[in-house]
């Protein structure tokens, strides 16, 4: 079942606070509730990045802001930690602020696409980050194959995955 396809009784809008890029390693509560704030002329609203750190997630349904609906039961203590160590990464990379946002679509994107594809569990072990990037790599060519997208593309996508697993697993 998809991510979008799920109506859990559960689902909420979560507590979040906007941050600057600044202020990411300074914040020390709960890195799910982080909203990135960037400049608006890169983006109107803040970008969910905290989102990522619960499996199950309501993609279509953003009832205020640019917040989306989340199973509070789904939140993963490995994503808070990736979280964590993501926004090490953001900071000490000193990134122009449209990479920043690139690199975090390409985290959304993936993890969308392994939270819909029963690889909820990635960041537990190596070995199922593992299977989790064969996976994703496979549906990337499956998706070059039948020319939904360019290798261009993919390339990128495939490049952020690796990135994720450099950051968590070291």
């Amino acid at each position: 079942m998809k991510m979008d396809q799920i109506r859990h009784p559960d689902m909420i809008t979560r507590e979040t606070i906007d941050l600057e890029t600044s202020q990411l390693l300074t914040y020390e509560d709960a890195p799910e509730k982080v909203c990135l704030l960037l400049p608006k002329s890169i983006l109107k609203n803040s970008f969910d990045i905290g989102i990522i750190a619960y499996s199950v997630r309501g993609m279509k349904y953003k009832p205020q802001k640019n917040i989306q609906a989340v199973c509070i039961d789904s939140l993963q203590k490995e994503r808070q930690y990736f979280l964590t160590l993501l926004y090490d990464h953001i900071v000490t990379q000193k990134w122009e602020d449209t990479s920043i946002l690139t690199f975090l679509k390409y985290i959304r994107t993936i993890l969308n696409w392994t939270d819909s594809n029963n690889y909820t569990d990635l960041f537990k072990t190596p070995g199922s980050f593992r299977l989790a990037y064969i996976a994703f790599t496979n549906h990337l060519n499956d998706q070059i194959y039948h020319r939904k997208i360019q290798p261009i593309t993919a390339s990128p996508r495939q490049r952020a995955m690796k990135d994720m697993v450099t950051i968590h697993f070291g």
